[in-house]
């Protein structure tokens, strides 16, 4: 039996322990911990919603957004400047025009030329033009060929002799080089013509994505409990290009297993109106599959940026590293779950939650996309930019394949 003095020590003891528990715990409290070390599960909340940009306020959440680096969000715009700023500048440019010569411009283009050609005045530098005409051949400060169409030319148009050293040649095309049907371009003749690329990837001298997202500052507000109710379809994928090598006809087959998914086009047995099809779409469907017939490097075709103002969530199936290039609480990437029917489980869920499916609707409120015309005009006044400060972004490629072809492409590996 324990001693009197025995019952004291223990105690004093006991008394001491539990003051010492207490000055550690409050410790370990304020700096987010609990008494086993672990993180309480405030600072876990707090963290996954700063990291979800789930802030109850818009501001905090724009401004957030605003520090997080996305390749293909806020690129640096070259194509802005009013009519101040042009005549501003035109009177001090006027004396030096430098011409960007189409060597054998594509026909496809001829919808965004016509107006960025009227409006290189916008440019950051607006003493360029744009012209068609080969007889300008020799003068003119750069050259751009197209390097998949028919007319690339088998030999070079000018002998390294009767070309000016300060005259730029780019290389241009918005296709996996592995697609190009014109292979000239590899012919001896051609090595270490050119001086700048102008292609979809974001590593070329002239980027030229299919589309770029700009920050909307002033986010709508909208029925958005009202726009989900309205929806009864699940899921849609419009397709004309039939078993692409991305095999992505095959991934859509799999994925129909466990969700309904609505083919339009050549590949399907759905009709869509040939008026506001997209519309209609983003109106009665709740996902969109935007998978792409390459898997590229960087190749983010006109799918998502055209169906981004549309209320559905893009379902994204690409090479491309999405979650560096784009918000990733915009879209869904098919690359983030093990195999397809845990997408499939995902998007079921999303479907019959109705807060989380309106989060990634006012995410993609918080910005504006823009096309293919907007992003050639932006590498139109890149060009002339670069022109205006070619000592700076002097440069040759002594092999144009090999940048081209290196590694840039792969096949798929998530069909079973």
């Amino acid at each position: 039996m324990l001693t009197y003095k025995g019952r004291a020590v223990i105690l004093i003891v006991f008394f001491f322990c539990t003051v010492l528990n207490l000055v550690i715990y409050n410790y370990m409290s304020r700096n987010n911990y609990d008494m086993f070390g672990r993180l309480t599960s405030r600072y876990i909340a707090a963290k996954r919603d700063l990291v979800n940009i789930k802030q109850s306020s818009v501001d905090s959440e724009l401004t957030i957004l605003k520090k997080r680096k996305y390749k293909l969000v806020d690129v640096p715009q070259l194509f802005t400047n009013t009519e101040d700023e042009y005549n501003a500048q035109i009177r001090k440019n006027t004396s030096n025009i430098l011409k960007i010569l189409w060597y054998n411009k594509p026909v496809w283009y001829r919808h965004n030329e016509e107006f960025c050609n009227r409006n290189m005045h916008r440019c950051f530098q607006s003493n360029c033009i744009v012209t068609y005409n080969r007889s300008l051949l020799k003068e003119s400060d750069a050259i751009i060929f197209a390097g998949n169409i028919a007319s690339f030319p088998r030999n070079v148009p000018l002998t390294s002799s009767e070309r000016d050293p300060n005259q730029v040649w780019i290389f241009f095309d918005v296709e996996p080089a592995f697609r190009y049907f014109n292979l000239n371009f590899k012919r001896k003749e051609w090595k270490s013509s050119f001086n700048w690329t102008m292609t979809y990837r974001l590593d070329s001298d002239i980027p030229h994505p299919y589309g770029v997202l700009l920050t909307n500052d002033n986010p709508p507000e909208r029925e958005y409990r009202a726009i989900f109710r309205t929806k009864k379809k699940f899921a849609a994928w419009i397709v004309s290009h039939c078993n692409a090598v991305s095999k992505r006809d095959d991934f859509v087959r799999l994925l129909q297993k466990y969700v309904p998914v609505d083919i339009f086009g050549h590949c399907g047995t759905k009709k869509c109106p040939k008026k506001n099809c997209r519309e209609n779409v983003g109106k009665e469907y709740k996902f969109y599959l935007s998978f792409e017939n390459s898997l590229c490097k960087d190749y983010i075709t006109e799918k998502f940026f055209e169906y981004l103002p549309l209320d559905l969530i893009t379902v994204l199936r690409g090479r491309s590293d999405y979650n560096h290039l784009l918000p990733n609480d915009t879209y869904i990437n098919t690359a983030d779950f093990s195999t397809i029917q845990d997408l499939a489980n995902f998007m079921k869920s999303l479907a019959e939650d109705e807060d989380e499916y309106i989060l990634y609707l006012k995410s993609k409120d918080r910005y504006v996309s823009k096309s293919l015309s907007w992003s050639y005009c932006n590498a139109l006044c890149d060009i002339c930019y670069k022109l205006n400060n070619l000592d700076k972004y002097r440069m040759s490629y002594n092999d144009i394949v090999t940048w081209l072809e290196n590694k840039t492409c792969v096949r798929a590996s998530d069909i079973k």
